[in-house]
């Protein structure tokens, strides 16, 4: 998503690229009625698993973030699952290693907060982080900071 800010003659914009942030309160398990959200207590990863998803989109709709998506030809639900798979193998989740601009690390969230000590973990165009405490830092530019941004489909 693009989001302007700030009007001329000192305009600003700003981009927001999320995926699910694997959150440490997530909405998307406390809801699911077939358990077919849960997280690994050990990786921290939110997985979801399409044998038990019924399709109710109770995951979807509870998600701040709006992450879980609803697969109509499949009838169930399914989001980011980090490249778990790809992570047992010691590589990087697809997302890092596909990132044109090397924008996006991933890794154990208190090495990146000591290698990213000014990362935030919330903007003005994400909901609250309070509603499920996000494992996601942000390296904000200035105008993603500012209040009432617009956000723009370009």
């Amino acid at each position: 998503m693009t989001y302007e800010t700030g009007s001329y003659p000192n305009p600003g914009y700003f981009h927001v690229s999320i995926s699910c942030n694997h959150c440490a309160q997530p909405a998307c398990t406390e809801v699911c009625p077939t358990g077919a959200m849960e997280k690994n207590t050990e990786t921290g990863i939110v997985m979801h698993d399409d044998e038990k998803c019924i399709g109710c989109e109770s995951c979807a709709k509870a998600c701040p973030y709006e992450q879980p998506r609803l697969i109509e030809s499949l009838g169930i639900v399914q989001k980011c699952t980090l490249c778990h798979d790809h992570i047992a193998r010691g590589e990087n989740p697809v997302c890092v290693d596909a990132c044109p601009l090397r924008a996006l690390e991933w890794g154990k969230l208190d090495d990146l907060k000591s290698k990213h000590p000014e990362a935030i973990s919330s903007i003005v165009a994400l909901p609250d982080e309070s509603q499920t405490n996000p494992s996601l830092l942000i390296d904000a530019r200035t105008s993603a900071l500012e209040s009432n941004p617009v956000q723009r489909f370009i």
